[in-house]
């Protein structure tokens, strides 16, 4: 896709740990700025087709300096989600990354999309009803999810990607604050390279996304800290050891 086609040219993601928190987030977030929020999208109250849950809200950017002058008008979009909705959301993007299909955008295998759709429902209901009884409903649920989980062998596979991929340059960062992720899955490698100031690294990052080839899934990151990347980018990690105690939990149901 070319950035001039893209809706959002930047983004923020924040991941709380309930739907509690996260309602009083966007409660808040609106108080903050209320006329620049122009357009929410509630995947939650709504959820997509293929069990996508989260919340959306885009927002147009505008300054007055000149550096950045020419961004105004395009839209910056931030991304509320729970911490269940985030491991969902993630493990989805580790299987398009590892097995080249496109779930994330409804298509692909039938039976991973399947295994996502009822997961989804899995993880809403452990959102909404965390210590109530099992129901039938649900134990019919989750035998769907055990049976396609074991079809497709889906915890050995995700734990072989971890073990096979290799990470460099993760243990010379601790100085940068700008981080860019380049996963090449051929050759099972993921660079991590570090910068002072943003500038420079969305310089490298658009050079990267012209001249490298093969292309790999680039994401440029801003950052406290290196350990934090593992927590907002799992699946360039090909890091699902949360998500895989899910589904563990209900292979073992």
């Amino acid at each position: 896709m070319k950035l001039t086609q893209m809706q959002d040219i930047g983004g923020c993601r924040i991941v709380v740990e309930n739907k509690k928190l996260l309602f009083a987030l966007k409660h808040r977030i609106y108080e903050n700025m209320p006329t620049s929020v122009f357009k929410e999208k509630n995947y939650i109250t709504t959820p997509k087709a293929d069990g996508y849950r989260c919340i959306h809200l885009i927002q147009t950017y505008k300054t007055s300096g000149m550096t950045h002058k020419w961004l105004n008008g395009l839209n910056i979009e931030i991304q509320l989600r729970t911490k269940l909705q985030h491991l969902w959301a993630t493990a989805v993007e580790t299987v398009d990354l590892f097995t080249e299909q496109d779930l994330k955008s409804n298509n692909g295998n039938g039976k991973w999309k399947e295994f996502f759709r009822y997961l989804g429902l899995e993880f809403e209901f452990l959102e909404e009803n965390s210590n109530a009884t099992v129901s039938e409903q649900r134990k019919e649920l989750q035998f769907k999810i055990k049976k396609i989980s074991k079809e497709l062998d889906i915890i050995n596979k995700m734990n072989q990607w971890a073990n096979a991929l290799k990470i460099i340059g993760e243990t010379r960062l601790e100085k940068f604050k700008f981080f860019l992720l380049s996963l090449n899955v051929k050759d099972r490698e993921m660079l991590i390279e570090g910068y002072v100031d943003g500038d420079s690294a969305y310089e490298n990052y658009i050079l990267n996304e012209h001249l490298s080839r093969p292309k790999p899934n680039l994401v440029l990151v801003e950052a406290a800290a290196t350990k934090e990347l593992r927590k907002a980018f799992p699946n360039y990690f090909a890091d699902t050891k949360e998500f895989l105690k899910y589904i563990k939990r209900i292979a073992s149901a």
